[in-house]
């Protein structure tokens, strides 16, 4: 089952504002909520597969990291 994260979680865990992120979701560059119980809920491998693919762009994925310690 996948898990569903708030806009707060999901703020506090890539370190952007509430706004920052609906105007990043808005705009594709991150990714979309679901509007579910009357809240917008980010799917947390979403979130997770974003911020890997922000430390790939720049070739230091974590997984990497982890791998090689």
């Amino acid at each position: 089952m996948t898990k569903l994260l708030r806009i707060d979680e999901v703020a506090e865990r890539v370190r952007l504002s509430k706004q920052t992120l609906y105007h990043r979701a808005n705009g594709k560059d991150f990714p979309a909520p679901a509007k579910i119980g009357g809240l917008l809920m980010f799917d947390e491998k979403e979130v997770d597969a974003w911020i890997a693919a922000q430390f790939a762009k720049r070739g230091a994925c974590p997984e990497r990291r982890e791998a090689a310690a």
